[in-house]
């Protein structure tokens, strides 16, 4: 009886050039899919940026990213979560064919508040109080202001308790805390004298048929209560 054994080969292992070759296979096809799906194929600006409250938020692509016209052209911009009318810090979502990333817009209320006087020196009369939004306007500010006698404690009337001349401050406050003091020459005097002076008040030569208003350019003005046109 014979016996035959057959002989079995030995498997050998690939050469370090093989898997080499390897590597560098699945290095590349790797690289190429980051490039292709994963990475973002613009350079964002800057992760934050500032603008001043009031100012038109930047929507568009080239605000916060810069490359090619033709990658840009696809890139979108999310200011969904933006409030333009308060002052923070907001998520801006930046998106190209689903790949996203994310940058601050902050929006900062730097500006103090600007107005005028209504008249200046006011005359008031002895325990009259006086309100400090009666006092001025043309009040410019991006956020809401406060008008008071005190810097600190927005006390909004002042109630003179004495004759005289006297310097006081109206504060501008805004919501961001931003302060402006208009500086106000007050005389108090014992009562309120002298009428409200008309202007205006002319004779009007009228075609006949033709409309005629008689307010028409009258005003009133009170040394104590100001311009009291509205009133007439």
């Amino acid at each position: 009886m014979n016996v035959h054994y057959r002989r079995q080969r030995r498997r050998t292992a690939p050469s370090p050039f093989v898997l080499f070759l390897i590597l560098v296979v699945i290095a590349t096809a790797g690289i190429l899919a980051y490039f292709r799906f994963f990475r973002f194929p613009l350079k964002v600006l800057a992760k934050t940026q500032t603008i001043e409250l009031g100012s038109p938020v930047p929507a568009a692509a080239a605000d916060y990213l810069t490359g090619e016209a033709s990658v840009l052209a696809k890139a979108t911009v999310d200011i969904a979560e933006v409030e333009a009318g308060q002052a923070g810090t907001y998520p801006v979502t930046l998106a190209y064919e689903g790949r996203k990333r994310k940058v601050k817009l902050v929006i900062a209320d730097t500006i103090a508040p600007q107005a005028s006087l209504r008249r200046q020196p006011v005359i008031s009369v002895l325990g009259k109080p006086l309100a400090a939004d009666d006092l001025v306007m043309d009040i410019e500010d991006a956020a809401a202001v406060t008008a008071s006698f005190d810097p600190k404690d927005k006390v909004g009337t002042y109630q003179p308790a004495a004759l005289g001349l006297f310097d006081l401050k109206i504060y501008l406050t805004d919501a961001s805390g931003n302060q402006t003091a208009l500086p106000l020459q007050l005389k108090v005097v014992e009562a309120d004298q002298n009428p409200p002076q008309f202007a205006g008040i002319d004779a009007a030569q009228l075609d006949l048929g033709q409309s005629f208003d008689p307010l028409a350019g009258v005003t009133a003005m009170d040394e104590i209560d100001g311009d009291l046109t509205p009133d007439i």
